[in-house]
């Protein structure tokens, strides 16, 4: 499954952090693997490191709420 399509749609809207963190919380409720997607997520990091240097911030921290380096009310 190849999400970047759902991932530029977050990353457009107007609170991008809080729409990408719903939409991998909404992933892994629909039974799709947390290291799926966990690589979906670096693999568009990569492409973003590339032109747009504040939406990779934003991936970053969503990777962060997925491998616990972040607060605990924010772990996905």
């Amino acid at each position: 499954m190849n999400s970047n399509h759902l991932f530029n749609e977050a990353l457009q809207s107007g609170t991008p952090r809080r729409h990408l963190r719903s939409l991998v919380s909404d992933l892994h409720a629909q039974g799709q693997e947390r290291q799926s997607i966990l690589k979906e997520l670096d693999d568009f990091r990569k492409e973003l490191r590339q032109s747009e240097e504040d939406e990779e911030d934003i991936v970053l921290d969503v990777l962060d709420f997925v491998t616990g380096w972040c607060h605990p009310d924010m772990l996905l």
